[in-house]
């Protein structure tokens, strides 16, 4: 917009040639009044006649007067050709009058001519919006290579699970106690001694062998036998109970046979044991090097091995002993194993201790590690409170099955490894799942006030649960068929090692950490590992103190009591 001079020629009546800078155009119009075609476009004016001075609205540009435009400002990007509302005002306008003009007065080349150029205004005003349109649907933005490699980048680096706790550091292995190795917890004398009365008890019975030899253990040592010519191993089998009575020490059993072996064995403690130390069992190269995604390293066996079992395959685990032995059971080194293999984010153990003495010790590393109920105390300790816990435990499993199916995904390792992959999309309510582990000290109390609503709970999460009373009462069948792998300490009664292994053996347990193993359906003798009260503060210290969750993994509410009762909800087993 503006005032330009610029000298005319007319040819033709209402017709001019314009002269100017940019160019020639062409006028249309009288008294001073019309639309000017030209090389920069076109424009609407109105002129003072006679002066060859007029007032100038450009209405639209062409491709030409863009480029000048580009080049000028240093642009390179196009703008789109404009034809605005005024220039097609201006063309309607012109159309009405010229129409106006005709009903009263006869064609003239003048008024023909606008009408001319006005249909044409308007006609090429239309198709060229509609083009633009049209090219604004099909034109793609253009691509930045280095936004694509920063695209293709973030989907291909896999997440990492453990963020934004990356720094959080391990426990280490010097905070541990380290004992120094007996030497004498068995000698060749001791060793003599012990084959020389294998020898002659057997014989006692009739039973004659050709070899003996010891496999010593870290508090037990096995002798293995092979029968003489013409032996029966049932006659052994007859005479196991008089035989380990006449060896007459405890923890004294046969064993017939030795599985996969084609021998026999009597197990018999050392005199001076050696202590399996967590420490000892950790720092080995069966846990250090494990691909368990759970792994319970318990202690060692009697050949020295570290027994080991994944509870994400198990996926419960039970552990019975006698309420006179006062022993920890074992549940210090199964959350030892834990805590010294998984992350904050990777692992969240929900504690009910119903004995309310061995769990509390842990409640320094609440924040880091545990799943509460919000308001509830992070380590649960009353059979109503437990019984909500494992309620909303139940909602858990349920969200994640649903996760699971929406995924494709059989079990929470798959669904990890897809969710880590970029495999699942966040808005579909994906995330990271962390293994949850559920452990009940002294699961009884729970079966003696709720019963079988109780029982219902043992699927669909990985459970820990023990027990001091291993009657039939408390360990019914239904809790037996749900977990297979089960542990024994030392028993009192035949019928409670019956109940609980299936075997009649663990009366005969020499205690302090002795234990029975079901592993494969068979029986496994374990000594347990041992984990010093100092060692549980002074990890939990170390935890308390690295970077990490500040508060306990949130569970869902649970539901409220109804009819004296609890609503317990089913769960799938994952």
């Amino acid at each position: 917009m503006g005032l330009r001079i610029r000298k005319s020629i007319k040819i033709a009546p209402g017709v001019r040639l314009n002269f100017g800078k940019k160019g020639i155009s062409t006028s249309i119009g009288k008294r001073g009044a019309g639309i000017t075609i030209g090389p920069t476009g076109t424009t609407a004016h109105v002129g003072i006649p006679g002066t060859g001075i007029s007032y100038v609205k450009k209405v639209g540009t062409t491709k030409k007067s863009v480029d000048e435009k580009s080049q000028s400002t240093g642009e390179n990007k196009k703008p789109k050709r404009n034809y605005s509302c005024l220039g097609s005002f201006w063309a309607i306008s012109g159309i009405v009058i010229v129409m106006a003009i005709h009903s009263t007065c006869e064609w003239t080349a003048l008024t023909l001519s606008i009408l001319v150029i006005c249909v044409l205004y308007i006609s090429f005003a239309i198709i060229t919006y509609l083009g633009n349109i049209l090219k604004k649907n099909i034109t793609t933005t253009p691509i930045n290579s280095k936004d694509v490699s920063q695209t293709m980048e973030s989907t291909t680096t896999p997440i990492n699970p453990k963020e934004p706790f990356t720094r959080y550091k391990y426990p280490s292995l010097n905070l541990l106690k380290k004992y120094e190795v007996n030497t004498n917890y068995i000698n060749e004398e001791e060793q003599r001694t012990n084959k020389n009365r294998i020898i002659e008890v057997l014989g006692n019975f009739g039973i004659q062998i050709n070899t003996i030899h010891a496999s010593v253990g870290p508090a037990i040592t096995l002798y293995g036998m092979q029968l003489a010519n013409g032996m029966l191993l049932s006659k052994v089998k007859e005479f196991e109970d008089d035989i380990a009575l006449s060896l007459s020490a405890i923890g004294t059993r046969v064993v017939t046979p030795i599985p996969g072996k084609e021998t026999f064995g009597i197990e018999i403690p050392n005199s001076y044991p050696d202590v399996v130390s967590i420490e000892s069992v950790l720092n080995s190269s069966q846990f250090e090097d494990t691909r368990m995604e759970l792994p319970l390293a318990i202690g060692k066996t009697i050949d020295g091995e570290v027994f080991m079992i994944d509870l994400s395959m198990a996926p419960h685990l039970l552990i019975a002993g006698s309420a006179v032995q006062n022993e920890s059971l074992g549940l210090d080194a199964i959350i030892f194993s834990l805590l010294y293999k998984k992350h904050p984010n990777e692992l969240k153990l929900v504690l009910i201790d119903l004995g309310k003495v061995e769990l509390n010790v842990y409640s320094r590393i609440a924040n880091k590690f545990m799943a509460a109920v919000p308001g509830d105390e992070a380590i649960v300790t009353n059979t109503k409170k437990a019984m909500l816990t494992l309620n909303s435990i139940c909602q858990v499993v349920n969200d994640r099955n649903k996760l699971f199916e929406k995924a494709g995904a059989c079990n929470i390792k798959e669904y990890n490894q897809m969710y880590i992959n970029h495999r699942l999309r966040l808005v579909d309510g994906h995330e990271y799942l962390p293994y949850i582990v559920v452990i009940i000290n002294e699961f009884s109390d729970l079966i003696m006030t709720y019963g079988k609503k109780a029982e219902d709970l043992i699927v669909g999460i990985h459970m820990v649960i023990t027990t001091r009373r291993p009657s039939k009462s408390i360990v019914t069948d239904a809790v037996k068929d749900s977990i297979p792998e089960r542990i024994a300490f030392r028993m009192v009664l035949k019928s409670d090692s019956q109940i609980i292994l299936g075997h009649p053996d663990a009366n005969r347990l020499a205690g302090r950490g002795d234990m029975f193993c079901i592993q494969n359906n068979e029986l496994v003798r374990v000594q347990c590992a041992f984990v010093d009260t100092a060692e549980i503060e002074c990890v939990n210290e170390y935890i308390s103190e690295q970077v990490g969750p500040i508060e306990p993994w949130e569970l869902p509410e649970s539901p409220t009591e109804e009819d004296d009762g609890l609503s317990i909800t089913t769960m799938d087993n994952n």
